[in-house]
């Protein structure tokens, strides 16, 4: 037999070859290949050398070999399968395994995209394709997306031009017409793939909302809701597709918790989308801590023994079903909420005459207040709306026709940009805190008395009085023109040319100033600790509440700190906020001219609109105190 020649060798005399280069081979890689072999057979000879008592070595092809051995486990193939090799010598045998393995070039996305969209095409199915090539069936998806880009896109990532993830990030939309004009219109500087995604999504409704993490993707999909899944996004995201269904999901919640409210006493129940400015400076009653009884502290013990029973559960390997044990899991929060509950006990007449109001957190949960005795401003039109059953016993005020939830508007924003302008008030805040000792003075001792007066309560405070200074740059679009943030550098840059450059000598350098002087150092100190930076996921919903109080004492107007531009606001929220905002500051004629326009056009439009109007986001806005109605 002749180097080179090929002949057939039965598969149970061919073994790895020691010599080969690659020992290991990913148990996925193996299995999609096995099913691509099972599909359409092997489709490169295995190359192989002698060895003893007539069996071979597979010098190259040691993935197929293991492949067609699986194959051989399942009963797909018998033992004795003839598979088709060509003869090497033994000196040969390791530059053979690294020729294979080393100078092997991966198929190029755009032909995979191509080859599968001609099976694609043909009526073969994703995971049809996917066991065919030996590739996963998100894979294929995502090649396949790759159809929604415009062609001139995929031709500058053919040349190297663009990466595969800019190229991805355009599949988010099908306008290819859209697609060429953000890339053309984006900066060299600025074309990554999260900055191309956002501009695309600007004028789409995305589950990066907190009403979204409040309905739930399972029960949008539920209630008919379209949800288009973005394949490139590892976290999950989507755009909502039928947002009138988000909207009437969102408010069957609101009224199931008002529901719940109203069946436990409570005399009425209002829905905010964000805290109202009357809260702050509400009247309100408190509850009275209680112990349970010793059965009911057991039956908690064992709801919370269970709970984490459940919750250390591997989901994949569970005796449950996941959605079962997800059902369990809920109902378990449901209980030991409800015990936890007793442990706080309002009295009969608390009920009668306060109520509860449930608003939206910035990080998409319900918060609900009780015990509040004021309704607001609008307390007189709330009654309007409302039969009051009475009878001797003062029984509940329960309303006939529930007040629906309040729709989106400018308070729906996406995380990212509740993070950016709430990160600029931060800023702001430290500058104006910095200005003012009587109140930085205030402050630290508030912050303080919470930490070592009372219990939980040491966030009740925007000043993390440690301090903890919160990183603001990867929050602030235009971080570094951005004039507090300058200000405060300047400010830090020039006190710290002051202080001792040894922390050791600092204590001795400070007991010899005067209270004038240590009073701005507080000031200075305390400023660089204020946060009240909302992101996505936080639990200091009552420091963001505290920061609102801050900035009512100082006085601070950010309209001095912030314009709003077709940058760091209009082109990242959606046309419909653009039109309610200009209709809000400038009126109908303008709002109308604007939603007439394209979104980058309206989003430039309402730059010149606000420049000199002083306007703010609600987001921004200071909160004005108001006489609490009682």
């Amino acid at each position: 037999m002749t180097p080179t020649e090929i002949q057939p060798i039965v598969l149970n005399k061919l073994d790895a070859d020691p010599k080969n280069v690659r020992k290991t081979y990913a148990p996925d890689s193996v299995e999609s290949l096995a099913a691509s072999i099972g599909s359409v057979g092997v489709l490169q000879n295995l190359v192989v050398r002698p060895g003893k008592k007539g069996r071979f070595f597979v010098s190259a092809g040691g993935r197929r070999l293991a492949a067609l051995k699986l194959l051989v486990q399942r009963g797909t193939i018998p033992a004795d399968h003839a598979v088709n090799c060509q003869m090497r010598d033994e000196d040969s045998a390791v530059e053979v395994s690294l020729a294979e393995n080393v100078m092997r070039e991966a198929m190029h996305p755009l032909d995979e995209f191509e080859a599968f969209k001609a099976l694609s095409d043909q009526g073969k199915s994703p995971d049809q394709i996917a066991s065919r090539f030996g590739v996963t069936e998100n894979l294929v998806k995502r090649r396949l997306a790759l159809a929604k880009t415009a062609p001139e896109l995929r031709e500058l990532f053919r040349s190297g031009e663009i990466e595969l993830s800019q190229l991805a990030a355009f599949t988010v939309v099908d306008d290819h017409a859209r697609q060429l004009e953000v890339w053309n219109n984006l900066g060299q500087w600025n074309r990554h793939s999260a900055t191309i995604r956002r501009m695309l999504l600007s004028e789409q409704t995305t589950t990066d909302t907190p009403r979204f993490a409040i309905v739930g993707e399972a029960a949008y999909l539920a209630a008919s809701g379209i949800l288009r899944k973005d394949l490139f996004d590892e976290s999950g995201s989507g755009i909502i597709e039928s947002p009138d269904v988000l909207e009437a999901v969102f408010n069957l919640k609101v009224e199931a918790v008002k529901t719940k409210l109203l069946a436990e006493g409570w005399a009425w129940v209002e829905f905010f989308e964000t805290l109202p400015d009357w809260y702050y400076g509400a009247v309100r009653v408190y509850p009275t801590d209680i112990d349970l009884s010793p059965e009911d502290q057991a039956a908690l013990d064992a709801l919370e023994n269970e709970l984490e029973n459940l919750t250390d559960l591997d989901s994949e390997t569970a005796p449950v079903d996941p959605s079962e044990l997800e059902q369990r899991q809920a109902a378990l929060h449901e209980q030991i909420e409800q015990f936890n509950r007793k442990t706080s006990v309002f009295t009969e007449t608390d009920y009668l005459t306060a109520g509860a109001i449930i608003s939206v957190s910035h990080y998409g949960k319900f918060r609900i207040e009780r015990g509040m005795m004021a309704r607001g401003p609008n307390e007189d039109a709330f009654e309007d709306e409302q039969d009051v059953n009475e009878d001797h016993d003062h029984q509940t005020v329960v309303p006939t026709e529930p007040e629906p939830a309040k729709t989106a508007g400018l308070d729906d924003l996406s995380f990212s940009l509740v993070e950016d302008l709430s990160a600029r008030k931060t800023a702001a805040l430290r500058v104006a805190l910095a200005d003012n000792p009587d109140i930085a003075l205030v402050t630290v001792i508030h912050a303080m008395l919470l930490r070592v007066g009372y219990s939980y309560a040491r966030e009740q405070s925007a000043v993390q009085v440690s301090v903890t200074p919160e990183y603001l740059k990867g929050a602030i679009s235009d971080y570094d023109d951005y004039a507090p943030v300058v200000e405060f550098a300047s400010m830090w840059e020039n006190l710290g040319h002051s202080i001792p450059g040894n922390p050791t000598d600092l204590w001795d350098w400070l007991i010899d100033k005067s209270t004038d002087e240590l009073l701005i150092l507080l000031a200075a100190a305390a400023a660089k600790g204020v946060n009240v930076v909302e992101k996505k996921f936080s639990d200091r919903g009552q420091a963001f509440e505290h920061g609102k109080v801050l900035s009512r004492a100082l006085s601070l107007d950010m309209a001095d700190w912030f314009t709003p531009t077709a940058e760091n606001y209009f082109k990242r929220i959606s046309k419909d906020q653009i039109v309610v905002a200009i209709k809000e500051a400038i009126g109908d004629e303008e709002a109308a001219k604007a939603a007439k326009m394209k979104k980058g056009e309206a989003a430039a439009y309402a730059e010149t609109l606000f420049k000199d109007r002083r306007w703010l986001p609600p987001q921004l806005r200071a909160p004005v105190p108001q006489e609490p109605a009682c």
